[in-house]
């Protein structure tokens, strides 16, 4: 029996977040395997306007396509088979403390319809960790979800060979500045680290790194910001190819805390060197 090579599709929202480059770097990294893949941007406002989004036409050569379960039903083909990707569950009510009133009803209102028509679509439906896997089916009931974690780009960094830390220790914050990922954090974590640690973050998408770098100016001297990371940023952050990552857990693993006092999802990822 022969089987057709697939070939990927990919109509995603341009919004100037993670969900981006997840589907730019999978595109590639299928591309590097042999395999046809192709985005079609649509503008950010096909995600709360979709009707004003001229609908694009699937590719006469893709056998599958693939969608973030936020994309509106109007922009997903009846004609090929669907993989829907669940980023995160921002209905979960760990995530209310973090959320205006005016998210909160559009998640409710707006966005939970699009994605639970988008998991009952899809012939495949992946979750980029375990958590957002059972918030997903908590919600949904009993659905068939695989759980693949987002993944480091393990060509550019690498283990770094070394028997002691570098002085000043360096601490790579890379993200938007959301309370939810615990950036309000950032600075009483320096303030109690001392001298010896540097932190280092990105650009957030809606410049709200700024807020921080005010709220932090007490430690200025021992906080840098470098824009948006790229391989050349990387590399000027003194963090370049080489870094260890450090965190509470596994990124497929990580859960709100325990504790009813404590503040849910707050777990902040750094890089260090």
């Amino acid at each position: 029996m022969s089987f057709a090579v697939p070939a990927i599709w990919f109509p995603a929202i341009r919004c100037g977040s993670g969900a981006d480059t997840f589907t730019e770097h999978l595109a590639a990294a299928l591309e590097r395997q042999g395999i046809r893949a192709e985005i079609t941007w649509l503008p950010h406002r096909a995600e709360y306007a979709p009707w004003s989004v001229s609908m694009p036409k699937p590719p006469a050569w893709a056998t599958i396509m693939h969608g973030n379960t936020w994309l509106p039903p109007r922009f997903v083909p009846r004609n090929l088979p669907v993989v829907m990707t669940v980023h995160g569950w921002v209905h979960d009510t760990a995530l209310a403390p973090f959320k205006s009133p005016l998210q909160t009803l559009y998640h409710r209102h707006w966005i939970d319809p699009i994605e639970r028509a988008n998991i009952r679509r899809a012939q495949c439906v992946v979750a980029v960790s375990r958590y957002t896997s059972e918030q997903t089916r908590a919600d949904l009931g009993p659905c068939a979800i695989t759980v693949i974690p987002n993944a480091i780009d393990t060509q550019r960094f690498v283990p770094m060979l070394r028997n002691a830390p570098q002085r000043p220790f360096r601490l790579l914050y890379v993200g938007n500045w959301l309370v939810r990922k615990g950036v309000d954090l950032l600075g009483p974590i320096m303030a109690c680290l001392g001298d010896d640690f540097t932190l280092y973050y990105t650009a957030d998408r809606h410049g709200q790194h700024g807020e921080g770098e005010q709220a932090g100016r007490d430690e200025r001297t021992r906080q840098r910001h470098h824009g948006h990371l790229d391989a050349t940023t990387t590399r000027s952050t003194g963090c370049p190819a080489r870094v260890a990552l450090n965190g509470s857990g596994s990124a497929h693993d990580s859960q709100p805390p325990a504790r009813p006092r404590m503040r849910p999802l707050r777990t902040i990822w750094l890089a260090v060197a």
